[in-house]
């Protein structure tokens, strides 16, 4: 009997050279298909997480020239050849590396990598409108009240094969308060990219479609339960969700839904930007001299700048030293 139900799997994508050197050993490939079978035999689940080391490094690239950016995008792409290359693998032993439900999907969100309280948001993005389709731009709270009391911003939500776009706002008090406006739609053809944004201020949430004011819901007093929105930082989220016959209907399980976002940006006032944040640090390498070198990303230097170790810092091209 297995000691475990479920088990995570973290497989270095420099391991699948084997004897080779590079690129993918098909002996090696199919040694880790037959430990993963004996495991899966047992009746273990298990989750696989497989790098892209063999193929390319992102971190690594950027040391050469390479844009860091485009770097950790090739890496990426490397662990996804190295995740179907395992699949396959796994597929010949007879292991099936897919849930058993009838499809799935998917999204990104920042819980914790960004959150922030206040600005505007804007996402140009595409959706393929069919029945059972139910994409999703919005926001959550990063607190631990719960739904729905600590609010929900829908910045952009589209139903079916509607050629529609909706924006709403959830919380206690809309829950219990259902006969007051709490969300906005636009009719605008689908078959093309819009921008979605929300102008999120301390007493009004403002929605806008391409420009066009969609929805507008205020603050109408300071409770939790009818604005949790001055209350908590929130995060972004981006899902390409299917119906399950409540709102949107129910998804064609042989239908390939897709939303495709080309970018999402945050914008704040001076006001609104704390002054302390956590500044996400990068270590590219060693320095010959008697400080470590740093990559910052989102840094914007200044106020943040004394709560940075000392050592030398390369953001946006330019290198300075602390």
């Amino acid at each position: 009997m297995a000691r475990f139900k479920r088990i995570l799997l973290k497989l270095s994508g420099e391991s699948l050279m084997g004897k080779q050197g590079y690129g993918i050993d098909t002996e090696r490939l199919e040694d880790y298909a037959r430990q993963i079978k004996e495991i899966h035999d047992m009746g273990v689940q298990i989750g696989i997480v497989i790098g892209g080391g063999n193929i390319f490094r992102g971190l690594t690239g950027s040391q050469k020239g390479f844009d860091r950016v485009k770097g950790d995008q090739m890496g990426m792409c490397a662990t996804v050849i190295n995740s179907l290359a395992l699949s396959s693998a796994l597929g010949a032993f007879g292991v099936k590396s897919k849930d058993d439900v009838e499809m799935l999907s998917g999204g990104i969100e920042t819980s914790q990598s960004f959150t922030f309280r206040f600005g505007r948001v804007e996402c140009r993005a595409m959706i393929n409108p069919f029945i059972g389709n139910f994409p999703a731009i919005w926001m959550m709270p990063k607190s631990k009240l719960g739904w729905p009391k600590g609010g929900e911003i829908d910045i952009f939500e589209q139903i079916d094969n509607e050629q529609r776009c909706y924006t709403t706002v959830h919380s206690a008090w809309t829950q219990s308060h259902g006969n007051e406006p709490h969300s906005g739609n636009l009719w605008m053809p689908m078959n093309r990219y819009h921008t979605y944004a929300v102008e999120w201020e301390e007493d009004v949430l403002t929605f806008f479609a391409d420009g066009k004011r969609v929805f507008q819901y205020k603050k109408q007093n300071d409770s939790q339960e009818q604005w949790p929105f001055d209350k908590s930082n929130f995060y972004l989220i981006l899902n390409q969700s299917v119906g399950n016959g409540s709102w949107a209907k129910k998804a064609d399980i042989n239908h390939t839904y897709e939303m495709r976002v080309d970018w999402i940006r945050v914008y704040q006032k001076e006001k609104h930007i704390p002054t302390s944040i956590s500044v996400p640090m990068t270590k590219i390498q060693e320095s010959t001299e008697s400080d470590d070198i740093y990559s910052l990303q989102r840094a914007k230097m200044g106020t943040h700048e004394s709560e940075l170790p000392k050592g030398i810092y390369v953001l946006n091209g330019k290198k300075f030293v602390k």
